[in-house]
């Protein structure tokens, strides 16, 4: 990852249409994670399991956001997300392709 200031930003490309292996060599710890990928023709609920891979390196108040969420298999993603989590805040955005938002509460 690439250090900017305070913040480090990590890159996942895409390759094979799930996240390059760099995905899984994470910081300790998470403030925000952008979800805009895999693409939505890759499979059913590809994005899914992006939350897994994170959440517990997720710090008190991270927030995490998945784009695109006026796609039905997004909304789905994010419904199933809220569900298995729910002590975190969750919320929509509306733009032009939908975003769904979910923060992790500040004490667990």
């Amino acid at each position: 990852y690439e250090q900017m200031g305070r913040a480090s930003v990590k890159y996942a490309p895409i390759i094979g249409g799930w996240y390059a292996s760099a995905f899984f060599n994470l910081p300790d710890t998470i403030d925000l994670c952008l979800v805009d990928g895999p693409p939505g023709n890759t499979g059913p609920q590809a994005r899914y399991p992006a939350l897994g891979h994170v959440a517990d390196r997720l710090s008190p108040g991270a927030i995490v956001i998945l784009d695109d969420l006026n796609r039905s298999d997004e909304t789905q993603t994010f419904e199933r997300w809220a569900q298995e989590h729910p002590t975190y805040h969750h919320w929509r955005c509306a733009n032009e392709r939908g975003m769904g938002l979910l923060q992790k509460p500040m004490e667990q």
